[in-house]
């Protein structure tokens, strides 16, 4: 086989699925013809197999030159620079298909020799094979087209990586249009956005729930568990609770169980209910009433009843606003016995209310904050996917653009467990898959 046009050299150095070739004085450089179709000799990137017995040996060349030499054999090499280190990826028969994965690796003195096309087509697919989908062509050969098998990438969990401005978008978008441009019609898609770059590239496939658009984008915040939710409010990063995190949730899990008997997907016992269970509460309120309880004065001492709030020109009482957050305004307590009393000389929550405060205020995170009519009882859970997928367009885009860098692994964490979990307890009904790359995340 040493005189086929393909032949570039012997194996010389095994280490596990990393072998080195020294390339034979005789085989070119350069361009090479093989049926008619020219190759590059020793390009990274590229196939080389290594024939043995009726067993082919697939590898991808990793490195060339004088730094692939062998380090106990550099001073013995007079051609040092005519070496190849190549990662074996796979195998397959003579005729039959590729299949990743080694079950036997090479020995000394086997020959290594390029892959031609007719080789590539056998790794890369077949375009007949119905279950695969075009995503573009092979770099190497343009003339194969670059295949998936969607029953394993629906299958399977998938992951796109790649420097900045490699590709990783432009890979998202034809794997997308790919899938809704063949025969899936009821593929169901939601993209997860954090960079507002997707809206244009799939404006025909799609319709986009953003925090400014046309569709608002809405995660009501009582999803989230308490610890998550601590996160944003208070930038609480222990697992421990402190006595305010202990005075939190007693209002919280009070609230839940009040609520449960109302809710639109039935009531729940209410041993059942925990301070993380998915169901609504309104923590507008719970800051207005403990603020009033932390800094509150009283006409007598001890009685909450006897509130004793300052008044305006007109004599009305400033209890301040839950929904607008304004503060409620108390009489300063009287000096040595006389009245107003401070109701309460604890004023431990002090700083969870100042910052729960100031996260309610910020209109960027009112897409978790303000869930407007979400609120379990006209609208639940199940609203909110059917919402995001029940809608003529087979991919749904949840745009994360302005979102607080802070907050966005917590809202990108919340919309794959509501999505997961739908997929789980509704898994007879619907067929979802997750996807993510290093910068946004997908679910099929």
């Amino acid at each position: 086989m040493k005189s086929k046009a393909t032949f570039l050299g012997t194996i010389e150095d095994v280490n596990g699925a990393s072998v080195r070739i020294l390339l034979s004085n005789e085989s070119l450089s350069g361009l090479v013809y093989v049926d008619g179709q020219g190759y590059r000799i020793g390009q990274i990137g590229t196939f080389i197999k290594i024939p043995i017995g009726f067993t082919l040996l697939y590898g991808i060349i990793s490195q060339v030159g004088a730094s692939s030499v062998p380090e106990n054999r550099i001073d013995q090499q007079p051609y040092g620079n005519r070496w190849m280190t190549v990662q074996l990826v796979g195998e397959g028969s003579a005729n039959g298909n590729f299949q990743r994965g080694i079950s036997q690796y090479p020995t000394i003195g086997d020959e290594a020799h390029l892959v031609s096309e007719r080789d590539l087509t056998k790794i890369y697919g077949k375009v007949t094979d119905v279950n695969y989908i075009k995503i573009g062509n092979i770099a190497s050969s343009e003339s194969i087209p670059a295949l998936l098998d969607i029953d394993k990438l629906i299958t399977r969990h998938s992951t796109i990586v790649g420097s900045t401005g490699s590709g990783k978008s432009n890979t998202v978008t034809a794997l997308l249009k790919a899938i809704n441009s063949n025969n899936y019609p009821k593929a169901k898609i939601i993209l997860i956005d954090p960079h507002s770059e997707y809206h244009t590239a799939l404006e025909d496939f799609s319709k986009v729930y953003s925090l400014d658009g046309v569709n608002k984008l809405k995660i009501p915040y009582w999803c989230l568990s308490y610890n998550e939710l601590a996160l944003i409010l208070f930038d609480k990063k222990q697992s421990i609770d402190s006595p305010q995190d202990l005075r939190i949730q007693q209002e919280i899990l009070k609230q839940k169980i009040t609520i449960s008997q109302d809710l639109k997907s039935g009531s729940i016992p209410e041993n059942q209910i925990t301070v993380n269970s998915p169901i609504p509460f309104d923590l507008k309120q719970i800051w207005y009433d403990l603020y009033i309880e932390t800094f509150a004065t009283v006409n007598t001492k001890g009685d909450f009843d006897t509130i004793a709030y300052k008044r305006d020109g007109q004599g009305v009482e400033l209890k301040g606003n839950k929904e607008t957050l304004e503060l409620p305004e108390f009489i300063p307590p009287g000096t040595g016995g006389s009245s107003p009393f401070i109701f309460t000389t604890n004023k431990l929550l002090s700083s969870y209310l100042n910052k729960l405060r100031g996260k309610l205020l910020d209109n960027r995170v009112d897409f978790i904050f303000d869930p407007e009519d979400f609120d379990g009882v006209t609208k639940d859970l199940d609203d909110l996917l059917n919402e995001w997928v029940n809608h003529d367009k087979p991919i749904t885009i949840l745009d994360l653009g302005g979102v607080p860098f802070d907050t966005m692994d917590l809202a990108v964490g919340l919309i794959s467990r509501l999505t997961f979990e739908t997929m789980f307890w509704g898994r007879f009904r619907v067929k979802l898959i997750f996807m993510g790359t290093t910068k946004k995340a997908l679910i099929i």
